[in-house]
């Protein structure tokens, strides 16, 4: 018995395969990968500030799987307040609801702070709203440049309350910022004159806007605030 071949099987067997090895071609093993993990895709969300504690400071929340996130790098000269990038009471912008608000002292006109939003993934049909959008002579003069392209805006044409005369006017461009038509006057925080909504139809990951002082420099603090965002996708 040949001890050196497996049991039930001849060396006339062995070599036979051999032969039969040898006079094929040799094909390289087949890799099988395995199946890609889906890319993450945008669930339409709304990002409501009152889902946040009064007073806590936002940097990035996760809204149906979608992250937002937020920076803000103040501008030489300006300092930026304690309470700048946190969550504030209602009323604002004549609506009963939270908001997010950015607040600075400006040692000269024209500098302030750049803020950018980040989505982890592009979403469309963006909509927020600025808010409280005014000035007072001698103090302070609410400016906001758009620096992202690609957005469209609206101006509320029902004014709360019906006086006094003023209400946001501008492109959102360096040339033509948002500023408010009312040179001195500090609207209350349930009117709505000093609103503005943003639009991007998308799709988007990033925007970027910037809150400055304008011509009317006094030295006093300022500040805006943001409503609700929310996107579809």
């Amino acid at each position: 018995m040949d001890n050196d071949v497996p049991d039930g099987t001849t060396r006339r067997q062995l070599l036979g395969r051999g032969a039969a090895l040898a006079g094929a071609a040799w094909v390289a093993p087949q890799i099988v990968s395995a199946p890609a993990a889906a890319a993450q895709t945008c669930v339409p969300g709304v990002l409501s500030w009152d889902d946040f504690a009064v007073g806590s400071t936002f940097t990035n929340a996760t809204v149906n799987g979608v992250n937002v996130s937020m920076t803000t790098v103040p501008l030489p000269g300006t300092t930026v307040l304690p309470v700048n990038n946190t969550i504030r009471v209602p009323p604002n912008g004549s609506f009963n609801s939270q908001a997010l608000q950015w607040q600075q002292v400006p040692n000269a006109s024209g500098v302030g702070q750049d803020i950018t939003f980040t989505f982890d993934v592009p979403v469309s049909n963006l909509s927020f709203t600025l808010a409280d959008l005014d000035d007072v002579s001698g103090a302070w003069s609410d400016d906001v440049i758009m620096l992202t392209p690609g957005y469209t805006f609206s101006i509320p044409t029902v004014f709360v309350p019906a006086t006094p005369a003023g209400n946001v006017v501008g492109l959102g461009t360096f040339t033509s910022p948002f500023f408010n038509s009312n040179p001195n006057f500090n609207f209350l925080n349930t009117s709505n004159r000093g609103n503005v909504t943003i639009n991007y139809a998308g799709p988007i990951s990033t925007f970027s806007f910037r809150y400055r002082n304008g011509p009317l420099f006094g030295g006093g603090n300022q500040l805006i605030y943001m409503l609700d965002m929310s996107w579809d996708c």
